[in-house]
């Protein structure tokens, strides 16, 4: 992916290395011109929250994680909302199984609260902003 963005702006791979590690402002401002002229919006409180309601159906009829990430980043890309880090993203998708198994029966209830207590250990909504 690195050398197809270098090929596009006509930059080898190499001249990333000296990008990322150039002032942390300037990656913010290219990022907010790329979003202002892509029509993009920001992963914030209320796009996460609109995925979390589109997750939950898609939780309710699978267990597997893949497709919940699946179906995140498609909608994400549908509602034109950047993509936030990968581990953000598993964690909304944690969070949708959970609250969608707490609708299942208990047994299912049950292990999604200790598979979600494995990934992330400690209490739930401490590392991110509620849903």
């Amino acid at each position: 992916m690195l050398e197809y963005a270098a090929s596009r702006v006509g930059e080898a791979p190499a001249a990333f290395d000296e990008y990322a590690s150039s002032r942390d402002a300037t990656r913010r401002e290219h990022l907010r011109e790329i979003v202002r002229s892509f029509g993009l919006r920001p992963f914030d409180a209320q796009a996460r929250r609109e995925i979390f309601g589109f997750l939950l159906p898609v939780g309710m009829g699978t267990d597997r994680g893949p497709a919940l990430v699946e179906a995140a980043l498609g909608e994400m890309r549908a509602r034109a909302v950047v993509s936030p880090a990968t581990a953000t993203v598993e964690e909304l998708c944690w969070e949708a199984r959970l609250f969608s198994a707490s609708k299942q029966p208990c047994a299912a209830k049950y292990d999604m609260r200790r598979r979600y207590e494995q990934r992330w250990p400690g209490p739930p909504y401490e590392r991110s902003a509620q849903p």
